[in-house]
This record gives structure tokens, sequence and C-alpha cells, in this order.
């Protein structure tokens, strides 16, 4: 973000975009939010595609592109915009307080790969499975302040609950990042499904 200085309302936009970097989006309640977990002054709702409020997508599209600046992705995780589609899009927001401080994507996807880790390692080409379509983690995201707490399981395990998932049978979206990689080693020791 360029700014000069000297332009108070550069000055005020680069102060709004360098807080939301550092503390995470702020947002307010809604009367519209779906609060699935609380504890203490962490909350997660749910935001669904097809039938949440036009502020709730917003919001998620928002908080998708705080979540894709720490990734080396150039596309953004979600469009609150865009049309519905058979992979029933789910957002997952974490709040700290009155600041979106995670992000989690999940919809339904078709082509499915199962592989072992050391076949992922070794960059092993296999063919898709024959399988039903299942619920696959395109992003999930955790703000620098607060990893290490065990809020991305916490956010990943919530979501499975709200959706009637079984962990096991959850894709993933590849590639990896480096802290993703090792938060699905974590969840899917063995072997892992990748699903797009």
């Amino acid at each position: 973000m360029h700014y000069v200085p000297e332009v108070p309302e550069d000055l005020h936009g680069h102060k709004k975009y360098h807080d939301t970097i550092v503390n995470g989006l702020p947002c307010h309640r809604l009367k519209s939010d779906l609060v699935i977990w609380e504890e203490r002054d962490y909350r997660i709702t749910v935001v669904i595609h097809a039938t949440s409020p036009v502020a709730q997508r917003k919001r998620a599209e928002d908080a998708g592109r705080l979540a894709n600046k720490d990734t080396r992705y150039d596309f953004p995780p979600y469009d609150s915009g865009k049309a519905l589609d058979k992979r029933d899009v789910h957002i997952f927001l974490l709040f700290f307080k009155n600041r979106i401080v995670g992000f989690l994507i999940i919809d339904r996807r078709e082509t499915i790969w199962k592989y072992t880790w050391e076949q992922y390692k070794s960059h092993e080409e296999l063919d898709p499975i024959s399988h039903p379509p299942i619920w696959s983690v395109g992003l999930v995201w955790i703000h620098r302040r607060h990893r290490r707490k065990g809020l991305g399981q916490r956010l990943i395990s919530e979501a499975m609950s709200f959706g009637g998932i079984h962990i096991d049978s959850l894709g993933w979206y590849t590639p990896f990042t480096e802290l993703g990689e090792a938060l699905v080693k974590k969840i899917c020791p063995d072997f892992f499904y990748i699903a797009k």
C-alpha cells in the first residue's frame, strides 16, 4: 500500500490497514452471526454461501483477503458475489473479541486422491480414486498473534462437528504452506485425501 504521510486521508488509510494486519480484521457482532463455539474471548461463526446474508458473506470475503496475505497464493480464497454451485461453500470465522483472527473455508470436491506422506513428499503421480464428493479444506489460517494455541485444530474440529463430517473423510486442497502441512500431518498422520 503506497501512501503520502502528509495527506490526512492517506495517513488514516495506512493506520487502518496497519491495525488490521497487526491485530486482525475489526468486526462487531451482528444479529445474523451464527455462533457455533465460544470460549472466553474467542468464538467461531459460520457463513454459508447459499443462505447467509450479504453482510456475512462480505465479512468472510474480507477475512479471506487478510488470510491470503500470509500465503503465496495470488487468488482470493472466497468471492462473496460468486454464483451458487454444487460445491456448497462454508466459511468458518474465528473471532478474538471484536477481531477476526482465523479463517477456514470448506467446500465439496469430487476429484480425489488418497496419499501417504511418503507418496506426497516424493511427488508420486497417483490416479484419482473413485469416490463420491467429499468436504475439502481450501484454506485454514490463524493470525500470527494467535498461533500455537491449538486454534487451527479447534476451527477445523468445530467445522467438522457443525457439518457432521468425520475428520478421516476430509479432503485438503494442495499445495500446502509450511504451517498448513504441519497442521494436516497432526490431524492425518498416516494418509490424507487431496480433493480439488
